[in-house]
Order: C-alpha cells, then sequence, then structure tokens
C-alpha cells in the first residue's frame, strides 16, 4: 500500500501521467492514498485524496473508490489531459474556481462540483449503472459549451424517483447552463437530475436549480421510462433549444417537487420540449408554475397530452409568438389560465380544464375542437387580438359560459359536419367581433351582446334567435351568408354583403331590419326574407322562396334577379323600384310579384323571356322598357307608363283585375287577354293594338280628354262595361263580334264611344243604360248593327246610323252631326238639338222633337222613316230629298212616318233626290201621321229653282207638297161651292171652264176658276162632272170614293204629260176620255182606275200604287211602263190590251186579272223584270214575250 500525505504546498504537474490505481510516474509529487495494484495505482481510501493541480498533458485514471481532487491555486487553470477515465464509481472533485474540463471521461464517472463553475467543452461519459457523469453541489455552476458532450449510457436501477442515475445531478441550488449536449441513454436514466436520494431511506431531496438551455444545446433522453429534465422545487427552466425524450414512455421534463415553491418553465423562441411517447412537460406533480411557451412543445402521452399541469394552482401558460404546442395543455387546478400574446398569426394549444383564456394580442388559431366549459370558464380577447376556433371537421362548438370579446373571435369551421347548432351555453359580450368560415354552419344560439359585427368569410351563420349574433353588422364574404332555423326572426344588425353573399331562411320568415350595403346578395330557401332597413347594397337574386321589402332599397340599387317560381312582395305603400342605369329587374323563369294590398312601382326594366305572375291586391306600376314574355295578373291591378311596359307576350288578366293607362299617350301591341276584367284610363290616350278579350269594364279615374283606344279587331269580347271613359273604336269589331255589347254605367252623363275612323259597322249591342252614354263620331260616318237601347248622346260632325233590327228604350239626345235611324228601335224620346240632323229609313217607335236649329233629314239619301211621334218646333227644319212628284216615298223620295201625333212647324227645305225623274211639278207626300195634327204648319219653304209649291194638310193624315212650276197653280175642288168659305168642302159638283168652285190650300178663303195645272180633290167624296175640255197637270185623289164624269163635250186634256195620284187607302174613277199628246203618270200606292176609250198618245207609267182599267182602250195605243211592283188591275172581265208593256226596274209588275180573263196581247219586255199574277181569273199572254226574270202565278 502506497500512502501519499497531502503536501504542505501544492505543486503543478505539467505532462504527466497520473495512474491512480497503477503504475504512477510524474515529474512531479503526486500524494494519493491508494493501494497498488500490480501495475495499476488503485485509490481506495476516503481523503485524504490525491491532489492534482496545472495537469496539462495528463493521463488521469482513477479507479472505483478513489477520489482525485483538482486543486486549484491560482484562478482559471485548465486541467487538460488526453483522457482522463473514472472507473467504478470513482470521484472527481475540484475546489471552488472556475475550471474547464476539456476531457474525455469514461466510466461510472462522477465530476463533483461542490459549489463551483465549470465548463465542459469536451465529452464527459458515465456508462456504469445507477451513474451519474456530473454531480454538481450546492451554489454551483455549470456550462456546457458548444461542441461539450455530457452523457451516460448505464441504467438506473428503479423509476427515477428511486435512483440517482443522470447526466447532470446537483445536491443543492445550482445554476446549469447547456449550450452543447446533455444526453442520457440508459433506462430509467435522466439526463439533468437536481436531487439527492438518501442512502438509507431511499428517499428522494429535491433542490431548485436553474436549468437554462440555450439555442443550439440539446438535452436529450432515449432509454425507457426516463426523463430529459427532472426538476425539483423551486426550479427555474429556459429551453432556448431542444429539450427530447424519445425512449419509450418518458417525458421530455419531469416536474417533481415536495413544496409548493411557484416555478417556471420557458420555451424561448425556437426552443422545443418534446417527448415521442410521453408529456413533453409533466407538471401533474408541481406547485404554482408559470409556463411560458415561445417555442415548440410536443407530447405525445395518452390522450396526446403535451402539459400536464399541478392540482394546485394557480397555473400560468402564457404562449408568445413563434410557440407551437403539439398535443394539449391540461390544466390540474380550478384556477389555471392561459394567456396568448404575440403578434402575427400563431397556433394556440389546445387547452383542457382551464378557467380562462386571455389573448392579449396577436392572432391565435386553437387547434382543440371546442373553446368549451371544459376547456375554459371564461374567454377574454383583447381589442387587437384574435383567437381563431379551427376544426376541419366542423365539428367545433362554444360553450364556454362567457367570452368577453373586445377583439376577434374566428371560428373556421369545415362543412363536413353540416349544421352546428351546439353553442347555446356560450354568451359573447364585448366590443369585438366573430368572423366565421371554413364553409360550416355556425350557430350562436345564447343572448349575445357584442358589438364588432359578425363576419361571414365562407359558411353561413345559423340564425336562432334575434340576439344570437349580438349588436354589430353582418360581413358576409362571397359564397358566404346566413341561414334561418327558426321562423319569424327579426334581426337588427346591418349587413354588409360581397359578391354571391346569401341568406337563405329555408322554409321559414326572416325579417332584416338593419341597413344592407354592399355588392351582391342571393336569397335562397323556400321561406320569406323580409327587407325593412335602408339598403343600399347593389343587387340581390332571389333563387328561391319570397322576397319581401318595405322600401325601394330592399330591391338593390342596380339589379333585382327573380329565379324561377320566386315571389316579390311588398309590405308597404307606394314603394318605387329604380335601378341604375344599366340595371334592373332580371326574371330569370316564372316569378310572382306580390303587391299585397299596396302599389308598387317598378320604373326599371324587367328583362330576360320569362314570365311575370302579378298576385295581391294592389296595384302594380310598370314603368320601363320590359322584355319579359308573359304577363298574368291574378289581383290587383297593373299601371303601364311605356308602350313596352308589358314586355313582348300574351298579358292575361283574371277576373276583377285589370290594366292601368299611364300619363301620356301609349300604343300597347300585346294580346289582352282578360276574365270580366277592366281597364282604367289616367291620362292621355290608351292604344290597345293587339286582340283584346275577356275586359268588362271601362273606367276612367283620370283628367278629362282621355281616351281608350282599340284599334284592332276584337271577336271574342263580349260584354264591355263603360263606366265613364272615352272609348274609341277603329274596327269593326273593337268591341267584338256578333253578340258583343257595350253598356255604359258610368254617373249621369259619362262614357263615349268615340268612333276614329271612316266607315265602321260595328255589330256591338250598345245600352245607355240609366244614366246614359255618348256616342261620338266625330267628323266620320259610322253604322252600328248592333241593338241599341237605353238613354244616349250624340256628338261628333260625322254621321251614326242604327241599323239594328231591333232596339228597346233608346231616348237620344243628338247633339251634332247626323243620327240616321235605319233599324227598327223602340223608345222614348230623340232630341235633335241646334246644330243636329236626324234622318234615317228605319222605324222609331219614341216621341222626336226637333228643336230649334235642329233638322229633320228622312230617308238616307233618299228614304222613309218611321216615327212614334213628332214635335217640330218653330226653328227646326225639313229638310227633303225629292225626285218622283206624285209618288208616296219610294227609292226617289223622302217620306216621314208618323204613327202618332204631330206637331208641324218650322220651315222646310226640298233638294232634288238625283234619282227618278227628278224633282218636278206633282203631288210629293211628306208626311202621313196617324194621330193629331197640331202646330201652325211650316211657315217656310225652299224649293229648286223654278218651282214653287204648297204644303197641303188638308187630307187626313197627310201631309203633301204641291208643286208646280212657274206659273203652275194647285187648286182643291170645292164641290157645289163656289165661293170661298174657308173650309175644302169637296163633293158633287160641275166642273166647268167657268165655275168657281176651286179653291186654294188652307185658309182656303178665295175660291177661282179652274186654271188648268194642278187639281187635288179632297173633302167629302163626290163626283165633279166635266162640261167642256179641261187641261190638266195633275190630278190627286185626297179622299177616297171620287169620281171624274164627263157630259157632252167634257173630258181632260192631257197636251204635255201629267199624273194622277192616290195615296194610302184611296180609290177614284176617272170616266171622262183624257186626250191629249202627253204621256200619263200613275202615282201614289192608292187606286185611280180608267173607265174611258182614251186618246191621249204620249204612253202610260205606273210609278206606283195600282192603275185599274175598265176599256180595251183605257191606256190609249201606247206603251205601259210598270217599276215598284206595280200593279195592273182588270176592273171588268174579257179585258184586250193590245198596248206593249216595260217592265222596268227589276222590283218586276204584278197584274190583278181579277176573277175573270184578262188579256195581253201586247209585247211584255224587260231583261231583268218580272211579271205575277195576283188574281183570281185567268191571265192571257198573247204578245211576243221578252221579260228576263219569270213569271209568277199567285
Amino acid at each position: 500500500m502506497i500512502q501519499l500525505a497531502r503536501p504542505a504546498t501544492k505543486f503543478p504537474l505539467f505532462k504527466a501521467t497520473i495512474l491512480i490505481g497503477s503504475m504512477l510516474s510524474s515529474v512531479a509529487p503526486v500524494y494519493a492514498a491508494c493501494t497498488p495494484a500490480g501495475s495499476v495505482v488503485v485509490c481506495d481510501t476516503l481523503p485524504p485524496n490525491p491532489a492534482i493541480d496545472g495537469v496539462s498533458g495528463t493521463n488521469i485514471h482513477v479507479l472505483s473508490g478513489a477520489v482525485v481532487r483538482l486543486l486549484d491555486p491560482f484562478a482559471g487553470a485548465v486541467v487538460r489531459s488526453d483522457t482522463a477515465t473514472l472507473t467504478g464509481g470513482g470521484t472527481l472533485t475540484s475546489d471552488a474556481g472556475s475550471t474547464i474540463f476539456d476531457t474525455a471521461i469514461g466510466g461510472n464517472a462522477l465530476l463533483d462540483r461542490g459549489g463551483s463553475s465549470s465548463y465542459v467543452a469536451g465529452t464527459i461519459t458515465a456508462t456504469h449503472n445507477d451513474s451519474r457523469a456530473v454531480f454538481l453541489g450546492a451554489g454551483s455552476y455549470l456550462e456546457v459549451l458548444s461542441g461539450g458532450l455530457l452523457s451516460t449510457t448505464g441504467n438506473g436501477y428503479s423509476l427515477p424517483l428511486g435512483n440517482d442515475s443522470a447526466v447532470i445531478g446537483a445536491s443543492g441550488s445550482s445554476r446549469i447552463v447547456i449550450n452543447g449536449t446533455v444526453s442520457s441513454s440508459g433506462n430509467f436514466a435522466p439526463a439533468i437530475r437536481p436531487s439527492v436520494r438518501n442512502p438509507i431511506s431511499g428517499s428522494q431531496q429535491f433542490h431548485a436549480a436553474d436549468v437554462t438551455v440555450n439555442a443550439g444545446g440539446l438535452v436529450s433522453t432515449s432509454g425507457t421510462s426516463s426523463v430529459a429534465i427532472l426538476l425539483g422545487d423551486g426550479s427555474q427552466l429556459t429551453v432556448g433549444g431542444t429539450v427530447s425524450a424519445t425512449g419509450a414512455t418518458s417525458d421530455a421534463v419531469q416536474v417533481l417537487a415536495t413544496s409548493q415553491t411557484p416555478m417556471s418553465i420557458s420555451v424561448l423562441a425556437g426552443g422545443t420540449i418534446s417527448s415521442s411517447d410521453g408529456m413533453a412537460i409533466n407538471a401533474s406533480n408541481a406547485g404554482p408554475l408559470n409556463l411560458r411557451l415561445g417555442g415548440t412543445v410536443s407530447g405525445s402521452a395518452a390522450g396526446n397530452i403535451a402539459v400536464q399541469l399541478g392540482s394546485t394552482g394557480p397555473n400560468t401558460v402564457t404562449q408568445t409568438s413563434g410557440s407551437n404546442v403539439v398535443g394539449a395543455i391540461v390544466g390540474g387546478s380550478n384556477v389555471d389560465s392561459a394567456i396568448l400574446a404575440g403578434a402575427g398569426i400563431q397556433v394556440a394549444a389546445h387547452y383542457d380544464n382551464f378557467e380562462d383564456l386571455h389573448a392579449v394580442s396577436g392572432y391565435w388559431v386553437t387547434t382543440n375542437a371546442s373553446l368549451s366549459a371544459g376547456a375554459f370558464n371564461t374567454v377574454s380577447i383583447d381589442s387587437g387580438a384574435t383567437i381563431e376556433v379551427e376544426d376541419p371537421n366542423g365539428q367545433a362548438t362554444l360553450s364556454t359560459p362567457v367570452i368577453t370579446n373586445n377583439g376577434t373571435l374566428f371560428l373556421r369551421l369545415s362543412a363536413a359536419a353540416g349544421v352546428n347548432s351546439t353553442m347555446a351555453n356560450t354568451t359573447i359580450a364585448g366590443t369585438g367581433g366573430v368572423y366565421l368560415t371554413g364553409g360550416a354552419t355556425v350557430a350562436l344560439s345564447a343572448a349575445n351582446t357584442y358589438s364588432g359585427g359578425t363576419q361571414v368569410g365562407f359558411g353561413a351563420a345559423l340564425l336562432d334567435s334575434n340576439t344570437s349574433f349580438g349588436t354589430g353588422q353582418f360581413t358576409l364574404d362571397p359564397f358566404a351568408g346566413l341561414l334561418a332555423s327558426v321562423d319569424n326572426l327579426v334581426l337588427a344588425n346591418d349587413i354588409y354583403a360581397a359578391q354571391f353573399a346569401f341568406v337563405d331562411t329555408q322554409d321559414f320568415r326572416l325579417d332584416l331590419n338593419g341597413a344592407i350595403s354592399g355588392v351582391y346578395l342571393d336569397k335562397r330557401g323556400i321561406g320569406t326574407l323580409a327587407l325593412n332597413g335602408n339598403n343600399s347594397f347593389q343587387t340581390i337574386e332571389v333563387i328561391s322562396g319570397t322576397l319581401e321589402i318595405s322600401n325601394a332599397s330592399g330591391a338593390g340599387s342596380s339589379n333585382l334577379l327573380l329565379d324561377s317560381s320566386t315571389t316579390l312582395r311588398v309590405t308597404a305603400d307606394n314603394i318605387v323600384i329604380d335601378h341604375v342605369p344599366g340595371g334592373g329587374v332580371f326574371l330569370m323563369a316564372a316569378n310572382v310579384i306580390d303587391t299585397n294590398g299596396f302599389n308598387l312601382t317598378i320604373a326599371s326594366n324587367i328583362t330576360f323571356g320569362a314570365d311575370l305572375n302579378k298576385t295581391g291586391f294592389g296595384r302594380l306600376v310598370l314603368g320601363g322598357d320590359n322584355s319579359f314574355d308573359r304577363l298574368s295578373v291574378s289581383g290587383g291591378d297593373v299601371q303601364v307608363l311605356q308602350d313596352t311596359s308589358l314586355g313582348y307576350g300574351t298579358a292575361q288578366f283574371a277576373a276583377d283585375t285589370g290594366l292601368v293607362g299611364g300619363y301620356a299617350d301609349l300604343v300597347i301591341a300585346n294580346d289582352l287577354q282578360g276574365n270580366d276584367s277592366f281597364i282604367e284610363l289616367k291620362s292621355g290616350k290608351l292604344t290597345l293594338a293587339g286582340q283584346i278579350s275577356g275586359f268588362s269594364d271601362i273606367y276612367d279615374t283620370g283628367v278629362p280628354g282621355n281616351a281608350l283606344v282599340l284599334t284592332g279587331a276584337n271577336p271574342l269580347l263580349q260584354t264591355v262595361r263603360d263606366n265613364g271613359a272615352t272609348i274609341e273604336v277603329q274596327n269593326n269589331e273593337s268591341l267584338g263580334g256578333v253578340g258583343s255589347q257595350l253598356f255604359f254605367k258610368g254617373v249621369q252623363g259619362g262614357g263615349t264611344l268615340r268612333v276614329g275612323v271612316d266607315n265602321l259597322v260595328i255589330p256591338t249591342a250598345v245600352d245607355g243604360f240609366v244614366f246614359g252614354g255618348t256616342i261620338d263620331t266625330q267628323a266620320f260616318s259610322t253604322t252600328i248593327t248592333g241593338a241599341v237601347t237605353g238613354s244616349l248622346t250624340k256628338t261628333g260632325t260625322g254621321t251614326l246610323a242604327l241599323a239594328a233590327p231591333t232596339g228597346a228604350n233608346v231616348n237620344f239626345d243628338v247633339l251634332a252631326g247626323t243620327l240616321l235611324v235605319n233599324g227598327n228601335v223602340d223608345g222614348g224620346v230623340i232630341y235633335v238639338e241646334n246644330g243636329a240632323t236626324l234622318g234615317g229609313t228605319g222605324t222609331y217607335t219614341g216621341g222626336v222633337e226637333v228643336l230649334d236649329g235642329g233638322t229633320l233629314a228622312p230617308g238616307q239619301s233618299p228614304g222613309t222613316i218611321t216615327l212614334g211621334a213628332l214635335t217640330l218646333n218653330s226653328g227646326s227644319v225639313l229638310n227633303f230629298q225629292l225626285g218622283e212628284a206624285n209618288v208616296a216615298g219610294g227609292p226617289n223620295n223622302d217620306l216621314i212616318i208618323v204613327t202618332g201625333n204631330l206637331n208641324l212647324d218650322g220651315s222646310l227645305i226640298v233638294a232634288d233626290s238625283g234619282s227618278g225623274p227628278g224633282f218636278g211639278a206633282g203631288v210629293y207626300n211628306l208626311i202621313q201621321y196617324g194621330g193629331l195634327l197640331s202646330g201652325p204648319g211650316l211657315a217656310a219653304i225652299t224649293l229648286p229653282s223654278g218651282f214653287s209649291g204648297t204644303v197641303q194638310t188638308s187630307i187626313a193624315s197627310e201631309v203633301n207638297l204641291i208643286v208646280a212650276q212657274a206659273g203652275v197653280l194647285t187648286q182643291y175642288w170645292d164641290g157645289a161651292n163656289t165661293i170661298g168659305n174657308g173650309v175644302i168642302d169637296g163633293g158633287t159638283g160641275t166642273w166647268s171652264v167657268a165655275g168657281t168652285n176651286w179653291t186654294t190650300a188652307t185658309p182656303s178663303t178665295v175660291n177661282s176658276a179652274w186654271q188648268g195645272d194642278i187639281a187635288v180633290f179632297a173633302g167629302t167624296a163626290g163626283t165633279a162632272t166635266l162640261d167642256a175640255p179641261a187641261a190638266f197637270k195633275g190630278l190627286q185623289f185626297a179622299t177616297t170614293g171620287y169620281t171624274i164624269a164627263a157630259t157632252g163635250t167634257g173630258g181632260l186634256t192631257n197636251a204635255s204629260g201629267a199624273f194622277v195620284y192616290a195615296n194610302t187607302g184611296i180609290a177614284a174613277t176617272i170616266n171622262a176620255v183624257i186626250s191629249g199628246a202627253g204621256a200619263l203618270d200613275k202615282q201614289g200606292v192608292g187606286t185611280v182606275t180608267l173607265n174611258a176609250a182614251n186618246t191621249y198618245t204620249g204612253g202610260t207609267t205606273i210609278t206606283d200604287g195600282t192603275l185599274g182599267v175598265g176599256n180595251n182602250a183605257a191606256l190609249s195605243t201606247g206603251t205601259l211602263t210598270m217599276s215598284n211592283s206595280a200593279i195592273l188591275q182588270a176592273a171588268t172581265s174579257g179585258l184586250v190590251l193590245t198596248n206593249n208593256i216595260i217592265i222596268s226596274p227589276a222590283t218586276g209588275a204584278r197584274v190583278d186579272s181579277g176573277s175573270g180573263t184578262f188579256t195581253l196581247n201586247g209585247n211584255i219586255s224587260g231583261a231583268t223584270g218580272s211579271l205575277s199574277q195576283i188574281g183570281t181569273g185567268n191571265l192571257v199572254l198573247g204578245g211576243n214575250n221578252s221579260f228576263g226574270a219569270g213569271l209568277g202565278i199567285n
């Protein structure tokens, strides 16, 4: 045994080899209590230890149990040796001071630094089980420099709590700085362990150690159930490098504390604490811990836990910029807090079982699936800070009881889970906002009060209460929106809608009362979206369901798009939709606009070729240049402001709906199909150029001068009621075809049918109803062939002809122009006002009163009119066209038949009718009446030039005009009376040359001798016997039963043409011979019989009525001309006439053969004439006949 005593002084060794426990060779004294074993010096005793100092280049081998002490007489001593191996538990200690070990230590090494400061730049390795490479005493400082390595490869004997194995151990408070590598590869062997095991009890004493792992430093363990750093009471760990546990069931950092001294762990930016099969930080047995995370913390323990905090708090976790936590951070007490403070976008840890989360600054993305009550009881977000909850599976929920959000709460949730509505237990308050994105549908179901607004970036906000999304504005990003989940929600929030943002009502009603701004909003869902705010967005597209607006801004400022089967409904009156130029309303398919009892104006253009269905009471005003296809109106009415407002196609109107005109002249070309519908006029002309059907009421609620103009044929119209409007027709069937009706149902004086073009023939029946209507012909001529009833007024300078075969209860006030009654009309009174004219060829059973300045012009150039009664006022005018004397009416003369009373007054104007023989001398039957005659008679007579005449009223039921040429006189037979007594007596008397038994028309006060012109036989019938030849131009028989006889040389001389006239019901006989060169014309519908053998040579004409013959030579030898269905009558049997006969015109002639035989041996001609035998006897035709229209035997 070699005993080396501690020297009194220390001597440095230079480049010596010290073999402790072996051969010792040195150039300087070395003291040790070691027992040599062969060539090895074995150190087997406790101090005094071998002391070395100033070793350089020395190989140190310390065997087990030996202690080598490094002496440091002066600071900065450096031990430099090629190899320093401590085996078997050898110990190398040093005095206080700074020592740098640039040494490789092998074996079961223990470098004991009792309170000193050490720096390791080389490699120190311990290989023995339950060994430590370095053990630090209390107050020691150890720094492993960059490139330095401390490691152990041996195993511990038990779990870390039960052994002393470690790369670095410590017996008291110490400081450890790692810039190099500290590594443990054994099982149950921590890399750094600031604790001491009691060798007797086996219990551990934990010590505070400040451990710093700087950038580039590495502390690792790879053995099973090992810990990279095992901290004791009050320890402070700072990691800027790497702390790693890669062995099975190994934590990277574990805190084993026996007191509640607060501790702190800081992971700096770039620092990493990780475990591949354990926790990164296991502080489950620690006291209060302040954990500050700026680097990476990664754990993979069961439940994917990265950090487990202790049960005694409060524990605080602060994440800063650059932090990356893989796995959950699990709180251990009820008062644990998490603080997020950083800049830029950061990833927050998954926190469980914390009291509160406080985002101070930065943008923090959470990886956990929820901010729930299990994670935090309260969450607060400061202004400028953001928390993002992100979950790719869309399962994130909010159930944290209270979130105070003064910054931004960002929920990024995938659409994979569909609608998520599990956030009802979270109340969000504060001045911050909420951002939703990821595609999920998110529900915030609590009564939230946050005011910073909600932005939906992608996905939807599920609306399940009026206040679930706070009070601030919704900002809807492209393709993001709102989804209603309950009925009758009313949101006050403002909304900003980006391109293609949407609101989906599903099948509910949703009211949005806030202001909506932005670009484009899609309305989805079959329910109703009500927009009630003051909006300014540009475009809204209604994809499905109903859009309800309470003001014009609800339709957007640029465009309103209505997709298939969608509805626009208004809830307020007088809304005007007027988009910016280039915008408008777009109908993508069949759509509905529901006016809902209000007035809605769409001034914008409505485009695309879809159908528009207007429903609801109220008025839809169309003011644009529209191009939609068809319009269907099932409620209310539609007003048009432009020619093209009704689009391209047919407009259909249901019962009690209608079309309303605009405020200027319009021309609508659309076909209109109604069903007991109406048209209302406002201002100007409304011209309907398409085909109209089913409209039954026309109203005028605008200003005077309005008119409905119908230009086309509308054969499907049936009944039209005019309620005070002016209807102008420009086609025969503008008001319908045969069987259609026009009723005037407006107030008194209202309703006008106006003629817009000339020569219309209108088949529509017209009913003036109770209050009457007006027919305004303007300057045109028109004919109404439909029945006319009720009270009507005729205006306009043109001519209105009533040509219906029937009519009832007609009252007419003719204010202007001409009214022609050509049909059969039952009526009350026709008033012919100043400047107006009544005419026609029909029958009016009512009375007619021609007022001063009015004109009655019977016929229609010419013709016969039949009236129920006639009153001619003093200023009235009778205007007759006459063209054939001695014929009552007929085709050439006008005639008035009054079935009732006649009041005769006014004046008479006669014009040549321009037909027949022409106006000339003779008797013209002007009026036939069946009632009483009253009035002063006609005061003035105007005849064609060269003629004079008198009006004859002395014949009962007749008013005749006796016309003579210049010098022609009409005289009345006064019978035996030769003195004028004011009466036309008539009767029997002698017709002599000098006798004065001829008087004048009323007052018949003067008698005179016969003047050879026209004789009228009225008064009492009798026989006028000629006693000398008497020339005559005409004989009129006004009383039936007269006979003209002759005695001696008496007879009638017809020098240049004369007529015999008998009116209706009149029969007269002429037994006197008629001689002379003139022709004889039978006129009037009555009968005149010629019994003498007459010698006149001018031929005979039967213009009208019946001419009887009682002698073979009664017609002398001239030709007989028959017209107007005239009758040649045989007055006796066996007569044989040789006269040629001409039948003209096509109306034919009749022959009454009586009961005997009547022979006509003359030639009968007439290319278009026909001959009828009407007697009961025999008619013998003996001539060479050529009449062309046939022979009739009746």
